[in-house]
């Protein structure tokens, strides 16, 4: 059953929420309100279809107004805070290393399917207390940020890395494979 609460600060959206709620037609509609507050709340919609009128407007009203869809650049973080344990946020191009821009490279490769990869690139680019980056833990962070890291949290990161991959994926391909080829011409046939 739905219950209402009296939210006193704007709740941040989740990154799971936005690629949810990027998927629905911007309409104004009630249905695309009632699929709205049904993602926002993790309420059903038959549930929030049966509901009485006048309960059912002041549900999806709250629901959304209790949520802050600000996503304006503002001052950057160095860290945040994702189910309680700290996270750097590496926003430095210099800081990051092959295996992260690897496997950036990958879940960036077009614009189509920036915000479907985006709990990827948000774990790529976060380090577990400025730990060293491991690709081996990458879909379980990935999973973790999904569902409990705040989209406005991480959307200036992860705007400015989805812009710079989509326009240097060319020029990184091109690099890496002039670098693989430079190693495997030591006369051994290897890549080592």
């Amino acid at each position: 059953m739905c219950t209402f609460v009296n939210i006193k600060h704007k709740k941040h959206i989740t990154i799971k929420q936005f690629q949810r709620l990027n998927k629905i037609e911007s309409n104004e509609d009630i249905e695309t309100r009632i699929l709205q507050a049904s993602i926002l709340s993790d309420t059903p919609t038959d549930t929030l279809k049966a509901m009485e009128l006048p309960k059912l407007a002041k549900f999806v009203n709250d629901t959304i107004d209790s949520y802050d869809f600000d996503f304006k650049p503002k001052n950057h973080k160095e860290t945040i805070m994702v189910n309680g344990t700290k996270y750097y946020i590496v926003s430095d191009m210099h800081k990051i290393i092959a295996g992260q821009l690897m496997d950036l490279s990958t879940y960036a490769k077009n614009e189509e399917e920036v915000i479907d990869n985006l709990h990827y690139i948000v774990a790529i680019l976060l380090r577990e207390n400025k730990k060293e980056y491991s690709g081996e833990t990458l879909d379980d962070r990935a999973l973790l940020m999904q569902d409990y890291c705040s989209y406005n949290d991480i959307y200036d990161v992860a705007v400015f890395f989805c812009k710079i991959l989509t326009k240097l994926q060319p020029l990184l391909e091109e690099m890496m494979r002039k670098s693989l080829l430079a190693t495997s011409n030591d006369g051994d046939g290897s890549f080592i």
